[in-house]
């Protein structure tokens, strides 16, 4: 019977799930409406594509529309671009040029007079052609985008010459290289300079460019390139004024270069004022590992300027260009995987598409392959009520701050309920701690509202989990307590019983973390729930407290039958003789910690195998969404396994069961803690690995109790020396 503290935890968890339950079904109303992908693909790469192919640019690109694209990406001219349509343009950085003997025999006179009476220095940058078209094409790019005092025109018959000032922060370097002596002795690192980052300076759209996309009926996505201090007013506006005169207003726009146009004199505000006025939602291009969008100085001030309304935006990387015939798929399918997990898993509503390659160099020509797999897409993401269209946004949404107070109170009970199970206090000091938590966590949140929901959050995927294997341990301490052994049917029973009760009671911790951080911040990943490591680690800690409680270290029959944490068996355990057992038990666990810790997120240095991502893309293909591995391959079969274990009266094999059920556990929380997936999904998700870990428990429980009749009819000696332990 629970007494009347117990009942107000009560109360204030379920006050704290309403409340949560409001932020949840307002999320996932917006989720919903969040429907639609735009596709863009990029100019230079269907150029190369059209080049290695039988076909024109204007066929590929008028197939491409066929299929879904609605724009093409543009950037604007620039040196770079230039040289890589071998136009008879010399390019010079000033440290070359200077350091070729007699130099100035080879180049136009004027820019040997411009070195006499002003000085070339090592980082300028230094143009040179004969073609009086493509100077006067750089020369009223640089005119109309940036200030005259950043560069020098010298038209001349002999040889005309742009000279453009540069600083060592342009300066592009090549890795170092380490010189040897003839022992083969490191000499000297040499570091050269490569190249200057001016060649990517904008000077202005190509009209043919411009001309040819148009004709296709395709838009236009005109990305400016900007960096350091190139990208001030002067600049914005000439790029808005091109965007203007050619009507190549897209629905999104995304940048490249290290800042925003406008950003370093303060006129980003011009640049905002223009995209509300056109209704153009800015782009938050996905970082390569997955996680969160590529940093620009100004990306995030710009959208708060939006009002949010920014898309994220899939860039076909070089290494998921190379996908193709990966895993040992016929074509392009697990491009289409990649592409599929973007839109359904991360909110991906903008796919910055490339052309498939057999290798780094070589284009996929057949169109079929394209049309395959942009019909397949379109089929797969329809099952997750996805279209493809002009891309959705999210409205300016937050779960306020008054709800994140209501479900605060309830992580707060959590708190001193576990500190009510593991230590004896009163029950009138913990009600004076009870309002003590409260009242500290609501002054967090209202002081800052950032930290406070954040902490609210990472309590919730630390508590509810530890609250979880408190069920785990009482429950498995009452079946050891038992003298009945149980029978397959009771075990798989009473195991699946007690891992739909230990994932409620994390369910409601997962709920919460969504909830708290439910602001469309965290839905964009402008902001991210940075506790998942946590929430996974500390529990499993907390679960050996808990163990503790009930289990002791080397606890006598008499004594275990009083639960507690008692300092002497602490002491013993601290004390106690290394063997080479333990050595080997606790290296065993560090590499599978490393493996666990390593194998979350992307980022992470382990990935999975080949066999592994195969399975997960059929499991991808025949369901809705995949299960997580780890949690119905070994954490829920584990756990159920768990209830037959308990009856065997094995404590060793009680704490490894529950290791495993700790790890299922904070799985859960950490399924609803990946914020950029939709709730429903995660939902959807975690069903399935109950179900397929209930499948696997059966399986593995058979085999279980097998092996123990084999032992105890063949091995009766070694299972005696087994039961003392």
């Amino acid at each position: 019977m629970k007494t009347r503290l117990e009942k107000i935890f009560v109360v204030f968890i379920v006050i704290s799930l309403l409340s949560g339950a409001v932020a949840i079904s307002n999320r996932i109303e917006i989720e919903n409406s969040h429907n639609q992908v735009e596709i863009f693909i990029d100019y230079f790469e269907v150029n190369e594509l059209a080049r290695q192919s039988d076909q024109s640019m204007e066929w590929w690109l008028d197939y491409f529309k066929k299929l879904g694209v609605t724009h093409v990406v543009l950037e604007e001219e620039s040196v770079g671009l230039m040289r890589q349509a071998l136009m008879p343009l010399r390019v010079e950085v000033g440290q070359d040029l200077l350091k070729e003997w007699n130099w100035q025999q080879f180049v136009p006179p004027v820019l040997s007079e411009y070195h006499e009476t002003q000085g070339i220095n090592d980082y300028d940058f230094i143009l040179m052609t004969k073609d009086e078209k493509i100077y006067n094409q750089i020369a009223s790019g640089l005119i109309s985008r940036y200030q005259e005092d950043r560069y020098k025109l010298y038209p001349d018959v002999e040889g005309n010459v742009i000279v453009i000032h540069g600083t060592i922060e342009d300066a592009v370097y090549s890795p170092p290289a380490d010189l040897m002596d003839f022992e083969g002795e490191n000499y000297y690192r040499e570091v050269r300079l490569h190249s200057s980052q001016l060649t990517r300076l904008g000077l202005g759209f190509d009209e043919e460019k411009i001309n040819r996309i148009q004709k296709t009926g395709l838009g236009i996505m005109p990305r400016p390139y900007s960096y350091s201090d190139w990208g001030g007013t002067k600049y914005l506006k000439g790029y808005l004024n091109d965007l203007e005169k050619w009507d190549m207003i897209p629905s999104v726009l995304f940048f490249g270069g290290k800042q925003l146009p406008g950003y370093d004199d303060n006129s980003l505000s011009l640049l905002g004022q223009f995209m509300l006025k056109n209704d153009v939602k800015v782009g938050l291009v996905e970082s390569s590992f997955q996680r969160e969008h590529l940093e620009q100085d100004g990306l995030e001030e710009l959208t708060e300027m939006l009002d949010f309304k920014a898309v994220r935006v899939f860039n076909v990387w070089p290494f998921v260009q190379e996908r193709y015939q990966y895993y040992h798929y016929e074509g392009a399918e697990e491009i289409e995987n990649t592409l599929y997990r973007a839109v359904t898993e991360r909110n991906i509503r903008m796919i910055y598409f490339k052309p498939f390659k057999e290798t780094s160099m070589v284009y996929v020509t057949d169109p079929n392959e394209y049309q395959n797999i942009f019909q397949r897409f379109e089929t797969r993401i329809d099952s997750h009520g996805l279209t493809i269209g002009e891309a959705s946004v999210f409205p300016d949404t937050t779960p306020g701050l008054l709800l994140q107070m209501m479900m605060s109170i309830g992580i707060a009970a959590a708190a001193i309920w576990l500190l009510k199970i593991l230590f004896p206090f009163s029950d009138r000091v913990l009600t004076v701690l009870l309002i003590l938590c409260v009242m500290l966590i609501i002054s967090i949140l209202l002081i800052s509202q950032d930290w406070g929901e954040k902490l609210s959050a990472l309590s919730a995927a630390i508590l509810f989990p530890s609250l979880s294997m408190w069920l785990f341990c009482n429950q498995t301490y009452r079946w050891m307590m038992s003298s009945q052994r149980m029978s397959y049917t009771e075990a798989l029973k009473n195991g699946v019983l007690l891992l739909l009760k230990m994932s409620l009671i994390s369910g409601i911790g997962a709920l919460l973390v969504a909830a708290m951080l439910s602001d469309v911040r965290y839905l964009l990943e402008i902001d991210i729930f940075r506790g998942v490591k946590a929430g996974q680690l500390v529990p499993i800690g907390l679960f050996g407290v808990v163990f503790l409680h009930f289990f002791g270290y080397r606890r006598n029959e008499e004594v275990i039958k009083k639960p507690g944490i008692r300092p002497s068996e602490i002491k013993l355990l601290l004390l106690e003789n290394i063997r080479v057992l333990y050595v080997a038990i606790l290296g065993f666990l560090m590499i599978a910690g490393y493996i666990y810790i390593a194998r979350t997120g992307h980022e992470g240095s382990l990935q999975p195998t080949e066999i592994e991502m195969i399975i997960r893309n059929i499991l991808e293909e025949k369901l809705l969404v995949r299960p997580r591995t780890k949690e119905f391959t070994v954490a829920f079969p584990a756990l159920i396994m768990g209830a037959y274990i308990a009856s065997l009266k094995f404590k060793s094999l009680i704490f490894i069961s529950g290791l495993a059920a700790v790890i299922g556990q904070t799985s859960i929380v950490n399924t609803f803690s990946h914020l950029r997936t939709p709730v429903v999904v995660s939902v959807i998700r975690t069903l399935y690995s109950l179900a397929a870990g209930t499948f696997f428990a059966a399986l593995y429980l058979g085999i279980f109790i097998l092996f123990v009749w084999i032992l105890e009819k063949w091995g009766p000696r070694l299972w005696r020396a087994l039961e003392k332990k």
